[in-house]
């Protein structure tokens, strides 16, 4: 979903103004910085990446679930409190074997947290890592 933002008069130019120039996705820290809040919530949606795209943008992930359902997860806390996770769900070999897909198999992952904003800036970050490429 795109955000808005209300741009001041000090910013106005003869420039045309375009949303995607400040849809800027949101500052956040992972699983990787330090302890995050435990999650809460569940699935909101899916993102499409590869597994690459995501240890780029948020490091390398946190192991799967101990019901082996994921096999692996980060956590991403959100400038804004928004919590979210981005997780396999049972495609991979912790609950397949190995008739199951490596994590670097994989570019449909789930999204979990509390709202849709979870997904939106997930998604946010996503799309603003496609365009520096």
């Amino acid at each position: 979903m795109a955000k808005t933002r209300i741009v001041p008069p000090s910013e106005l130019s003869t420039k045309s103004l375009l949303a995607e120039d400040y849809m800027k996705p949101p500052g956040y820290k992972t699983h990787n910085d330090g302890e995050l809040p435990f999650p809460d919530g569940g699935l909101v949606g899916e993102v499409k990446a590869s597994f690459d795209r995501l240890v780029g943008l948020f490091g390398p992930p946190g192991p799967g679930s101990s019901d082996h359902k994921t096999d692996v997860e980060w956590d991403i806390l959100f400038d804004d409190g928004t919590m979210a996770w981005v997780y396999n769900w049972k495609n991979g070999r912790a609950y397949l074997g190995d008739a199951g897909k490596l994590p670097s198999q994989i570019t449909s992952w789930h999204v979990g947290g509390k709202g849709l904003k979870c997904l939106e800036h997930v998604q946010a970050v996503l799309d603003e890592s496609r365009r520096e490429d």
